[in-house]
């Protein structure tokens, strides 16, 4: 989780247009841990954390529009979705 907070502050920091490896990382890994880890996540955590990567993904179609590796890793990224949109664990409090 801390990687996924890391990841976030450096997107939305003022180098975040210069770090779309940043950006990949949080569409393909960040959406990937969060598909293991729902469970132990709980409800709350993991439908903020999903927002969060969201925002942050959406952020970097727009703030790294010329860089290919980010259209394919939000791409995907979209693609996933739904699934984790799925796999919210538990019932919403």
């Amino acid at each position: 989780m801390a990687a996924v907070q890391e990841l976030h502050e450096v997107v939305r920091g003022p180098e975040g247009s210069k770090a779309p490896h940043a950006f990949v990382a949080l569409a393909r890994d960040g959406a990937n841990w969060l598909l293991k880890s729902g469970r132990a996540l709980g409800y709350q955590r993991y439908v903020d954390l999903l927002d969060q990567i969201t925002d942050d993904v959406s952020f970097g179609k727009v703030c790294c529009a010329e860089r290919n590796e980010v259209k394919v890793a939000a791409a995907g990224f979209e693609t996933n979705r739904s699934r984790l949109r799925d796999r919210v664990p538990g019932l919403p409090i």
